[in-house]
């Protein structure tokens, strides 16, 4: 007995297979993306973030990837400037995505390098060389 699923030996001049739930689910997405609700959400999350005071008497969230101070006066494309993250990734759990308890501040650059990786652990200063 074969089992036709091991390969495929479909020529590649064969028409093309329909797009699958991915490339239908990214389409989804996208729209989410560029919706009013999603950008009202952003909005004011932003500003929530930007509020924030800090001990000190700073204001703003920190990137949460990097720690780092964002500047909420600087705009997209710069690189420093706020982005919203998803905790949970966009890709990994698409209903997530308008919950506003699965967003965080961070940078552009530090939102873009991290793409839909899990976030980087910061394990800090070891007690002692091993």
């Amino acid at each position: 007995m074969v089992d036709e699923g091991l390969f495929d030996d479909t020529q590649e001049t064969a028409p093309s297979v329909p797009r699958g739930k991915t490339a239908l689910r990214s389409e989804q997405i996208n729209q989410l993306r560029h919706s009013p609700q999603y950008k009202r959400l952003r909005t004011e999350f932003r500003a929530a973030c930007s509020r924030k005071r800090h001990p000190d008497g700073t204001y703003g969230e920190p990137c949460w990837l990097c720690n780092g101070n964002i500047d909420y006066q600087l705009k997209h494309p710069h690189p420093y400037a706020f982005s919203l993250d998803h905790a949970v990734t966009v890709k990994e759990n698409p209903d997530l995505m308008l919950d506003p308890q699965n967003f965080r501040a961070s940078h552009a650059d530090c939102n873009i390098g991290r793409g839909t990786d899990d976030p980087p652990i910061d394990l800090g200063t070891p007690s002692e060389v091993w």
